[in-house]
This record gives structure tokens, sequence and C-alpha cells, in this order.
């Protein structure tokens, strides 16, 4: 299997987009008794539209990544012809499940978001990738549009929601744009340890990442004040929003670890299994913050 089947990846991008949905519309509907816009059928394939995005942007990122990787030890394109075919499969798939969804939804005007995702993320891995922060702000800026999609796609319901339960609809709004801002920000705080680990090979292809342009002592001072950026966003989040259940506070000392002990390995770090295995804690954290969010609604 290729490499662009993340499959931890994946199941993250599918779990944090159903679940909110479910989470935050679905259940809400019969509360209000205002229908969603989006059918179980719908949002299964709004999800499968996604990782269609993110199946594409891992292959074409392996196409031009192909030095890096190389002067990293790692072979993910073994025959860049068949990773090409595949890369436009996946794209035209996703287009073709887009206008389907559109359509069923009356939601015309989401069309637009699928080309200009594939095109954005076609130029991070040509000409943006190996520049400084830009790459990290767009992949994380793809992270945060998984669940932040929902206001687009659900706001017939989110207008009548909030004529008719104001305060209920605040509470979820708040959680909603958590969720778009912990996508966010923890993309960006993993992306950039990502250039720490691959930064001897991304040297050695001539990217202009953070810790090549400023050196890797400055990169990975800037990861450490992501990392604790949101630390304090999860804590600000948690203040306004605390619940004794035991299904919030296992979750939230699990996710607050996680990102002390990433933090503390990234403050350690000199060589590349180290910020390998901070990257690898950081997913894990990414993890703990959807069951974090989303238990108990």
């Amino acid at each position: 299997m290729h490499r662009a089947f993340r499959i931890k990846n994946l199941i993250i991008i599918l779990l944090t987009q159903w679940v909110v949905w479910y989470m935050v519309f679905y259940r809400n509907s019969s509360v209000i008794n205002v229908p969603t816009a989006m059918s179980y059928l719908d949002i299964i394939l709004l999800g499968i539209i996604t990782t269609m995005l993110a199946i594409g942007a891992y292959l074409i990122n392996d196409v031009y990544d192909q030095e890096a990787d190389k002067n990293n030890g790692i072979q993910r394109v073994k025959d860049k012809r068949v990773t090409l075919l595949t890369y436009w499969f996946f794209n035209g798939l996703g287009l073709l499940l887009a206008i389907y969804v559109a359509w069923q939804t009356q939601s015309i005007g989401l069309l637009w978001i699928y080309p200009v995702s594939v095109l954005v993320l076609y130029l991070y891995s040509r000409l943006l990738k190996g520049t400084p922060l830009m790459g990290n702000f767009i992949v994380s800026l793809f992270c945060a549009l998984v669940p932040g999609i929902l206001f687009l796609a659900e706001r017939t319901m989110i207008s009548e929601w909030k004529n008719i339960d104001p305060n209920g609809w605040q509470h979820f709004r708040e959680l909603l744009w958590m969720f778009v801002l912990f996508s966010f920000l923890s993309s960006m705080y993993r992306e950039q340890v990502k250039d720490l680990e691959d930064h001897e090979g991304d040297k050695a292809a001539g990217y202009l990442t953070l810790p090549v342009v400023y050196g890797e002592g400055r990169a990975r001072a800037l990861s450490i004040f992501s990392g604790i950026l949101l630390l304090i966003s999860i804590i600000i989040y948690s203040t306004y929003h605390w619940s004794v259940a035991y299904q919030k506070v296992i979750p939230f000392t699990i996710l607050i670890i996680l990102i002390l002990w990433s933090l503390k390995v990234l403050w350690r770090a000199f060589e590349r299994k180290q910020y390998t295995k901070a990257s690898k804690i950081i997913k894990y954290g990414m993890l703990a913050g959807l069951i974090y969010l989303i238990a108990p609604l």
C-alpha cells in the first residue's frame, strides 16, 4: 500500500468530521425540531471527499518530496507515473462526489471549495512546502477546514438554531470553533516538528524551511512556542467548560500529559529520532483532543 494511505491520519480526519456533525448537529436537530441539511449518506460522502483530498495531497507531496525523502533514507514513490495517475483518480472521484453532495444539499456554492483546495494543496507541494512557515500554515488551514466546513454545510440549520435557541447554539458554536482552533494549532505544532525531523533532507533538497533558513535552535524554539500556545488554548477552553465527569477528565488529563511530554522531548531534542518521537506523541495528542472535545455531549 502506498504511503499516501496514511491510515492513522485518515482515521483522525474521518472521525473528526463525522463525530462533530453527529454530536453537534444531528443530535440537536431533534431538540430544536429543525432538520439537518445533510443526511447520514451526505456526511459519509463528505468524509470520503475530504479523505480524497488528503490522499491526493499526500500523493503529490510524495512526488515532489522524492529527493528530500531520499536524503532522509525514505522511499515513498516507487513508480512516479503510477503515483500521478492515482493522484488524478482520487481527485477526480472526489470532485464527482462533491458535485453530488452539493446538489443533494442544495449547497452549490460549496463546489468551489473542492477545486480550490486541490489547487492550493498542489501549489503547497510544488512551490510552498519548502518555505518558512507558509507550508505549515497551508496544511494547518486544511486541517482546520475539516470541522470548519460544517459551518457552511449546515448554515441553514444554524440560522434557524440561532433564532429558536440562541443560548444552546452559543455553547455548541464555541465547541465547533474550538474544534477548528485545535485542529489548526495542533497541526501547526506537528508540522513544525516534522520540519525539524526532516531538516537534513530538506536542506540537501534545497527547501527553505524554517530550520534550514534560521537554524535548528530557532526553529525548535518556535515549535515549542506553538506547543505552549496549543496548551494554553485548551486550558482556557476547559476553564469555561469544565466538567467533573470522568468522560471529560480522563481524556483532558491524557491530552495535557501528551502535550507536556512532547514539549519535554522537543526541549531536549538534538537528533532526528527525538523529533520523530515528539511528532508521534503530538499525533496521539490530536486523537486525545478529539475525544476530549466530543465527550460527553
